[in-house]
């Protein structure tokens, strides 16, 4: 059945690349709703998921309305996708940032988790690629597409992801399997964005990744991580946390298979465009 929140959850911080102070409201929502983004300063433009492409950005997923832009929304959609809620409004204040907290998905999805959710009575709309759907650039990235092949598992994730890194510590690694809520609590939830000191002056000069510090960020030198791991293969988990929030960005959860690799937020953004310029390759489940 669909849900929506049982109450009002609240979280406030700074945003990781604009360094500015944001207040976040998850509010329930009526059924068939959907999750929608809404900012104090722009009450009558919303941003419905599922109704825009994210833009082409390369470091955080962003959400743009006529009037205003939300970055940084991957972690919370992710959250909210993988605790069950179909149906909520998200109403930010201050900055136009989601805030990064600590780097992780895991303080958005355990306040959705101990607040809890409302059984609103009607039927989870999950939506499937009716046939195999496939992106794929130079370099190795792709993303592969399938429906499921078994009725009782509707509503399922399988997913085969490979992130590759030309870096020592990092090389090259895999996660497979279903992906559910406990897999998601225990080893992707955690994983905080990661990045490589190196670049940080230059994605500073850019106006970037201001708000980085050791707390929210793995951060790697030329060698190995300079700050401790939470959890193995953190940098491939987080990049797995990524990709689910930007597959989140579908009006409906996903379910089906996918094979993904080498991914970043503007090759992600590709699936949502395929839904809106092609919604007859797709099935409401």
């Amino acid at each position: 059945m669909q849900n929506t929140v049982q109450e009002i959850i609240s979280f406030s911080g700074l945003g990781v690349h604009s360094a500015v102070f944001a207040q976040v409201s998850i509010l329930p929502a009526a059924v068939d709703a959907g999750i929608i983004f809404m900012h104090k300063n722009f009450l009558t433009e919303p941003i419905v998921v599922g109704a825009v492409v994210p833009l082409d950005a390369m470091h955080a997923t962003v959400l743009r309305q006529k009037s205003w832009t939300l970055s940084t929304v991957e972690h919370l959609v992710a959250a909210l996708r993988m605790a069950g809620v179909d149906n909520a409004v998200v109403m930010v204040e201050g900055g136009y940032e989601i805030p990064i907290l600590d780097g992780s998905a895991a303080p958005f999805f355990h306040a959705i988790c101990r607040a809890g959710l409302v059984n609103q009575g009607m039927r989870k709309k999950f939506l499937m690629p009716r046939q195999a759907i496939s992106f794929d650039e130079r370099g190795g990235k792709k993303i592969y597409l399938k429906p499921l092949e078994d009725d009782t598992l509707s509503g399922s994730l399988f997913c085969d992801y490979e992130a590759v890194f030309n870096h020592y510590a990092l090389g090259s690694k895999k996660m497979t399997g279903l992906i559910d809520q406990q897999l998601f609590k225990q080893k992707i939830a955690p994983a905080r964005t990661f990045g490589f000191l190196e670049q940080l002056p230059f994605l500073r000069s850019h106006q970037l990744a201001m708000a980085s510090s050791l707390g929210n960020t793995l951060v790697f030198n030329a060698d190995e991580a300079i700050n401790d791991h939470r959890i193995v293969d953190e940098w491939l988990s987080h990049k797995v946390l990524d990709f689910i929030g930007d597959l989140g960005l579908l009006p409906h959860p996903f379910t089906g298979y996918v094979e993904a690799a080498q991914t970043g937020h503007a090759f992600n953004r590709r699936i949502v465009e395929h839904y809106l310029t092609h919604p007859e390759s797709w099935i409401v489940v």
